[in-house]
């Protein structure tokens, strides 16, 4: 896709994560029901981890910009989708740093970023839940696209890989 079209594409899709989480949400005093994952998955499928961190970072700072509700920390808006993105990890409690993940271990150790109630991607949440049921993919990268492959790969080699 060339890049002028990823930029329209990206465009419309925080547009629709912004109204979406802004105003077609229900709210209570503990809990908020909203569908702005819809945008954020489809610009997963459609453009990639680096677009889809962009996306929701820019989502997340204009919809607090220009409709505030409440606090807003930068710190939880970039967090999850950054791990897929960095060769590793460093979790610090307390000012110390108590775990060190790198990249290719993130599925084995994500019981670790749980126990620091790190919030998990939607990609790493579904690799963990492919190995639990007895499928592990190779993948690398951590992007949609390689995951879409591997998943081709797999069906078509009868389920083994």
């Amino acid at each position: 896709m060339r890049k002028n079209k990823k930029i329209i594409l990206s465009a419309i899709l925080l547009a629709l994560l912004i109204i979406l989480s802004r105003f077609l949400s229900v709210k209570t005093p503990i809990l908020k029901i909203s569908f702005s994952f819809v945008p954020t998955m489809l610009c997963a499928i459609w453009l990639g981890p680096k677009w889809t961190v962009l996306v929701n970072v820019l989502g997340d700072l204009i919809g607090a910009t220009l409709f505030p509700s409440g606090a807003f920390f930068i710190g939880y808006t970039i967090l999850s989708d950054e791990i897929l993105l960095a060769d590793k990890t460093l979790i610090l409690d307390n000012g110390e740093i108590v775990a060190e993940i790198q990249k290719k271990e993130l599925i084995n150790k994500s019981d670790v970023l749980k126990k620091y109630d790190i919030k998990l991607p939607t990609l790493l949440n579904i690799l963990i839940q492919l190995k639990n049921e007895g499928i592990e993919l190779p993948i690398k990268d951590f992007s949609t696209t390689e995951l879409t492959t591997a998943i081709k790969e797999y069906l078509h080699a009868g389920g083994n890989v």
